[in-house]
């Protein structure tokens, strides 16, 4: 079922994620930020902005608790993307914010991590689900 292969753009990577969900864990709810990486127009764009608490909340929300934690934050990369620079920086103001959204995310007893391609997603979805 999943594709293997490295994922160029971030909402084809989105989609696989939703997919692997909804066919390997039909019963876990779960939330997706639909709007990450589509066009929009100016006036969507605005609304969308207005209506949100701030533009870095990570992509998938996994709604189990599962050991310690309240559920499951995940800012999906593609393979491609980086975090940090070589200097050991913030490879963007948006990466740096979204970095301290899933810390904070962690400190109120979220799981919330970065995911880079399918198969580290996948091992992190599998890993929180299947937790004994």
């Amino acid at each position: 079922m999943p594709i293997k292969n490295p994922v160029t753009k971030e909402s084809n990577l989105h989609q696989q994620v939703v997919d692997y969900l909804k066919y390997q864990y039909p019963k876990v709810l779960f939330r997706t930020d639909f709007a990450a990486g589509i066009k929009m127009t100016i006036g969507q764009a605005m609304k969308h902005k207005k209506i949100q608490k701030c533009k870095s909340w990570p992509d998938i929300f996994i709604a189990k608790p599962v050991g310690c934690f309240n559920g499951l934050f995940i800012e999906l990369k593609t393979n491609q993307q980086q975090v940090y620079t070589k200097t050991g920086k913030f490879k963007t103001p948006h990466v740096k914010d979204q970095y301290f959204i899933l810390e904070e995310l962690y400190k109120q007893g979220y799981c919330a991590c970065f995911a880079f391609g399918f198969d580290n997603a996948k091992d992190i979805v599998d890993d929180y689900l299947n937790y004994d």
